[in-house]
């Protein structure tokens, strides 16, 4: 008993830290997407799943792929290998089928999504030398041309034969679908550890540390998936990464966005007010400064300080995407709508540390994590279709209210005027991260209402009185492609 539990312990951490080295390249490669763990499709190569954002091209065999899915088979005696008759056997996996049968039927259930895929078996198990099968698996685990070669009386041709009769389908069936199959074999633990200590560097987390017995990278897979937690994309495991400090501080880079065009701020405001855990990281800033296009109370140039400052913003971007230690933050005194901009193009999925300014000692706080907050009130107008044009206003009144009286002087007649807005407007109410995530996704509940309701919609007017951190958020609410 306690032998069976010991090797159940070290399959299942085999499985984590294979997850792992998969797992931490969503932070360094961009096409890495979503990786899961533990999928819930109910497929039998479903230990962990990469999607792909564009193909890949298999460098040994020529195909495309977007997809891998893994399924791991951990054996503790050393001399447990793979061989045909085993792939046969389903003694093998302890089920009533076997391995081959479950991952034919693992590959029809892939067929039917559509995309291009790959199905790996990967264990600490070789396969058997002995075994005629072995010489027609080349190193890298994918099946090798040869085994489709020469007539059925052939050693591969009698293999070929015992394959199709156990599974019921053609030779060229088969050999569709085993070029998607690889077996990935002799992996052992000190293999996979050195190589997530690497991936891990890479990524900028901390090193797993070999002299303590207890496993915190394995333990977390598990715990998280016991949590319900089992896809990851960048920023979900950024989250969490922050979340377990897994992150290693000392190679951490905090890059600040000091956004102005009303009025100037002063260089690095925000470095006496970062908090314990930012300070630690190198800290950089980069400057959106639309202030000399300010004159007389009006923006003068408003096309120029757009082209200027998508410039700048899409070298943040590139710097973003290209480290993945950099954090951002931000503060800012600029235009409202130069500030949704900014929030559009920074996208909604990045994290963004931001800071208000505090009018009554004129710093730069950080929004704290307080529970309670006014609520945002939700109150919709409707004009009958023959007398309004097929536009929608929102009123986000938070610092001041907006009066109908301004939105008359610009749209006359919206079909839809959509009001949110506190009981209270006031000044700096906005000091609660909770608070401002509530109030943009409010924001983004009415847009992907308008969306979803109103289809003859010709534009969204949006009147906002409100503070500049929210209105980048709101601005990281709106979607290029439903929006």
């Amino acid at each position: 008993m306690a032998k069976a539990v010991s090797a159940r312990r070290q399959g299942d951490e085999f499985q984590a830290m294979f997850f792992w080295n998969q797992l931490v390249n969503v932070l360094v490669d961009k096409n890495v997407n979503v990786v899961t763990f533990e999928s819930d499709q109910r497929i039998f190569v479903d230990d962990i799943v990469v999607e792909y954002s564009q193909n890949i091209l298999d460098q040994f065999t020529g195909q495309e792929y977007c997809i891998d899915a893994f399924q791991c088979k951990y054996h503790v005696s050393r001399g447990t290998t793979f061989s045909v008759d085993k792939l046969l056997d389903p003694k093998f996996i302890n089920n009533e089928q076997s391995m081959l049968q479950r991952l034919y039927d693992a590959y029809l259930q892939y067929l039917e999504k559509g995309v291009p895929f790959r199905l790996h078996i990967v264990s600490s198990s070789g396969w058997d030398a002995h075994d005629q099968f072995c010489r027609f698996l080349s190193s890298e685990g994918h099946v090798r041309p040869t085994f489709f070669e020469k007539g059925p009386r052939s050693a591969q041709g009698s293999l070929r034969t015992k394959f199709s009769h156990a599974l019921g389908i053609s030779v060229n069936e088969l050999k569709t679908f085993l070029d998607v199959v690889r077996f990935d074999l002799g992996l052992n633990r000190l293999q996979i550890l050195e190589s997530l200590n690497a991936n891990l560097s890479r990524a900028g987390l901390l090193s797993f540390d070999r002299r303590i017995t207890n496993n915190l990278y394995a333990d977390l897979a598990w715990k998280w998936y016991e949590q319900g937690i089992n896809s990851f994309d960048r920023s979900r495991l950024e989250e969490l990464a922050l979340r377990e400090r897994l992150v290693d501080a000392s190679r951490k880079e905090l890059l600040a966005i000091r956004h102005q065009s009303l009025n100037p701020i002063m260089p690095n405001a925000i470095l006496e007010e970062l908090s314990a855990n930012l300070r630690e990281k190198r800290f950089d800033e980069i400057s959106l400064d639309s202030t000399s296009l300010y004159q007389n109370g009006r923006l003068t140039s408003p096309l120029v300080a757009l082209k200027e400052q998508s410039k700048k913003t899409q070298d943040i971007i590139n710097l973003y995407r290209n480290n993945p230690n950099l954090e951002l933050a931000y503060y800012g005194i600029a235009h409202i709508p130069l500030v949704f901009l900014l929030g559009f193009q920074l996208n909604s999925r990045k994290s963004i540390h931001l800071f208000e300014h505090n009018r009554k000692n004129d710093l730069w706080g950080l929004l704290d994590d307080l529970k309670e907050f006014p609520k945002l009130n939700i109150k919709k107008d409707h004009l009958s279709a023959e007398t309004s044009t097929p536009d929608v206003v929102i009123k986000f009144s938070i610092s001041y209210k907006v009066l109908d009286v301004d939105v008359d002087s610009v749209v006359s007649s919206p079909m839809l005027k959509i009001d949110l807005s506190l009981a209270s407007p006031t000044r700096d109410i906005v000091r609660n991260i909770e608070q401002l995530e509530e109030y943009a996704k409010t924001f983004r509940n009415v847009l992907d209402e308008i969306h979803n309701l109103y289809v003859h919609v010709n534009c969204v007017h949006v009147f906002y009185a409100g503070p500049i951190s929210l209105a980048l958020r709101c601005g990281q609410q709106i979607s290029p492609t439903i929006h």
